[in-house]
């Protein structure tokens, strides 16, 4: 279910149909970003969820509210920045963000579209980070693990990063 990306200046991919279209490995060639569907069944009973940790100071709180799981990769500036899950019923994105006049974008459930329909692709290794430059690589490659609860645990983690922003430092 990987997606050939014959550019690397932009984020996405972007030929028509993607959604749908399964790709083979002679589809890829060097140098080519290299992306997931999310949202997809991946095996019976297992849908792919991708949550991305966007503010990278809030990844400190992670293990706490977030299951564990053994496919997480990133890059040398952040580490961690997704972590694979699986869901028994496909899961929507959601983007969580800050109340700041930015709408700084915290955490992103990456799933379905809203109307369950496959919409949402992540880069994985060894894409190069368009943003950084940076290559991106794996930190733990080992079972996606299965969670039914982890959308909810994303909520719990995005409170956590609201709270880490606006706490006082005083006292807290």
């Amino acid at each position: 279910r990987r997606l050939p990306d014959p550019k690397n200046d932009w984020k996405g991919p972007r030929g028509t149909g993607w959604q749908t279209t399964i790709y083979a490995p002679a589809d890829y060639h060097e140098g080519m970003q290299v992306g997931v569907k999310l949202g997809t069944e991946i095996a019976p009973g297992r849908y792919l969820l991708d949550i991305d940790l966007d503010w990278a100071s809030g990844i400190r709180f992670a293990s706490r509210f977030l299951p564990s799981t053994g496919f997480a990769f990133g890059r040398k500036s952040k580490p961690v920045g997704h972590s694979f899950y699986t869901t028994s019923t496909p899961v929507a994105s959601f983007k969580f963000k800050d109340v700041d006049a930015n709408k700084t974008t915290l955490v992103e459930r990456r799933g379905t579209n809203a109307d369950g329909s496959i919409g949402h692709q992540t880069m994985l290794p060894p894409s190069i980070h368009r943003e950084s430059g940076e290559t991106v690589t794996l930190r733990s490659d080992g079972e996606i693990t299965h969670n039914d609860a982890v959308a909810e645990c994303v909520t719990l983690y995005a409170v956590a990063c609201l709270l880490g922003r606006h706490w006082p430092a005083n006292g807290s």
